[in-house]
């Protein structure tokens, strides 16, 4: 690869490596940023003439103009719109990596650059589980295995994004042996990280490939099969020789025993009491909500007597679930752009599948995991969080397009 495809690639990989390590990510973020907007301005490669381009302007428009307009009612305005401003850079960047990493070859190298991330990370988090310190001299916490995250016991979500394409990627490029360690071993990460949330996300993305591999005529052998099971039993048991996670789950299961709202709700981490007060807040909020960001101030306002969550005129940072947190920040025009990007990922899958785009096909599996209604989220406006979603989501796009620079044919 060329010096001038070389060091867009690095930058890129940078703002993935980085996230583990606070604001310093924001760096070859904005870095990508201002590259993005200079390419968009001087229209770098005809980019607003692609179809990558309005693909990615659209998706964009369905989260950042419901914030726009959450903002009149927005409970902390000044938060609100910073965070609604501070999207742009995300946007922007997003453009840096159609316009810069939109080729054969740039596509094949973030990808490979990501399986080793991928894959750092996950031995980081087994090192820790086993030695009770990460490759930092960092031990556990809040009987979580964060890994390479330290503090924020997050590690099973950010892999999420990174996960399925550095898998496919592993399985076309190495023998099987080591694709199958690879696999097991960011299987075994995940569980570690004890974040119930990320090990639905996988099932979920999992299920994705399913249907891809089924759409693409690929029937699953039964040799196969028992592979896959193999591989889910190993990484269980193996996860589960780990008391931070062996003790998680027994609690879970364990309050599950006694039935009832309370059980389900102290099993969930109290996520029951959390949403109860989250829909009371779009019930009085339903049009454009309380603003992005806006969930923990107004939460105190509708919390019960005694709510955990509410603590020094503040409650729960979000609402740990996609749908409810787009309601309670951006109301109905929320939920409605929610969905229109849905349609726009369902719409790449069936390009996807048609050019038969197995890299493009790995991301989509991601995006599958991170916006699937049915589970417990991140934080969508998150800046951590938003990162990791929005290049995933520019990588995706970019990896659909990538056979066709996209400078298309008249009446394409």
């Amino acid at each position: 690869m060329s010096l001038r495809l070389y060091w867009p690639v690095v930058l890129a990989l940078l703002a993935i490596f980085l996230q583990p390590f606070g604001r310093v990510v924001e760096l070859p973020v904005l870095v990508m940023a201002l590259v993005g907007l200079h390419d968009v301005i001087r229209n770098t490669g005809s980019i607003r003439m692609q179809r990558s381009f309005k693909i990615l302007s659209a998706l964009f428009l369905c989260f950042w103009l419901p914030a726009l307009f959450s903002l009149p009612d927005a409970v902390h305005f000044e938060k609100s719109f910073a965070t609604w401003l501070g999207i742009l850079r995300f946007y922007l960047a997003g453009i840096f990596i159609l316009s810069r990493l939109g080729t054969p070859e740039s596509i094949r190298a973030i990808v490979g650059g990501i399986a080793f991330i991928a894959l750092f990370w996950a031995v980081d988090n087994i090192f820790q589980a086993v030695t009770g310190f990460d490759f930092f001299g960092r031990p556990p916490v809040k009987g979580r295995i964060p890994g390479i995250f330290g503090d924020s016991p997050r590690s099973g979500w950010m892999l999420i994004p990174i996960a399925f394409v550095s898998a496919l990627y592993f399985w076309q490029q190495f023998r099987r042996p080591l694709a199958l360690v690879f696999t097991v071993v960011v299987f075994i990460a995940i569980i570690l990280s004890g974040d119930r949330g990320a090990i639905i996300a996988v099932f979920w993305a999992v299920s994705a490939l399913a249907l891809f591999g089924f759409i693409l005529g690929h029937r699953v052998r039964l040799k196969n099969l028992l592979i896959g099971i193999g591989v889910v039993a190993v990484a269980c048991v193996s996860a589960f020789q780990v008391p931070q996670v062996a003790e998680r789950f027994e609690k879970t299961t364990a309050v599950l025993e006694g039935g009832g709202y309370e059980a389900w709700d102290k099993a969930t981490s109290r996520r029951l009491t959390l949403w109860s007060t989250a829909v009371k807040i779009v019930a009085d909020n339903p049009t454009n909500g309380v603003g992005v960001r806006g969930f923990r101030y107004a939460y105190p306002d509708y919390a019960p007597d005694g709510d955990r969550y509410v603590d020094g005129g503040v409650g729960a940072y979000h609402a740990h679930q996609i749908v409810i947190e787009l309601l309670a920040d951006t109301g109905i025009l929320g939920l409605v752009g929610y969905i229109i990007a849905l349609g726009i990922f369902v719409w790449l899958a069936r390009e996807a599948t048609e050019r038969k785009n197995l890299l493009a096909l790995g991301y989509l599996a991601s995006v599958v995991g991170v916006l699937m209604p049915l589970n417990s989220h991140l934080s969508f406006y998150s800046s951590y969080w938003a990162q990791a979603c929005w290049f995933l989501f520019a990588a995706t796009i970019a990896a659909v397009f990538y056979e066709k620079r996209d400078v298309e044919r008249a009446g394409v």
